[in-house]
């Protein structure tokens, strides 16, 4: 994968984590059902009223730390994660998720 199409990948994924907290309808999240019923497009408003939409889910996932990729395995998210800036500790993560972390690349150096 070439470091721009890198970098918009983690734009994505960061622009709603970092996004304010407030309900749905603060921030339009949810409000727009697509026509397949998906949720999508999304708009979510940031602290300073700045707003993005989203038309569809995120197609890959970029994760900073474990507890975010232990997160994205729990809700189902797994098939699209490909890689984690530092991932869960040895034996932190057991059963089926831990499994699958192992699998996930690690795009950080200790």
């Amino acid at each position: 994968m070439r470091p721009g199409k890198l970098r918009g990948v983690a734009v994505v994924v960061a622009l709603p984590a970092t996004a304010c907290g407030g309900s749905a309808e603060d921030s339009g999240a949810g409000t727009d059902k697509g026509a397949r019923g998906s949720g999508f497009p999304v708009r979510i408003a940031d602290c300073k009223g700045a707003t993005t939409t989203f038309a569809s889910a995120p197609r890959m996932i970029i994760t900073s730390n474990a507890a975010a990729l232990e997160m994205l395995l729990r809700l189902g998210a797994g098939d699209r994660v490909i890689g984690t800036g530092f991932p869960p500790g040895k034996g932190s993560l057991p059963g089926a998720p831990g499994a699958q972390a192992r699998k996930v690349p690690v795009l950080g150096s200790p």
